[in-house]
């Protein structure tokens, strides 16, 4: 069986090297896109709160 296309090698079936980088790499983004949404949610909250604090004073 060639080993060039299957994502385990033969011996003990562990992950080849470039599974654990890509896998990493996954994560890492992964990672990233959570802490892209925890700031959108920020940014969307103070926005809202200029918004609201602006009608406040034009109110």
């Amino acid at each position: 069986m060639s080993k060039e296309g299957i994502w385990q090698d033969s011996k003990g079936m562990k992950d080849s090297e470039m599974v654990k980088k890509w896998t990493k790499v996954l994560h890492t983004v992964e990672d990233a896109m959570e802490q892209l949404k925890h700031q959108k949610t920020a940014l969307m909250k103070k926005r809202e709160d200029i918004v609201n604090s602006e009608e406040t004073k034009n109110g």
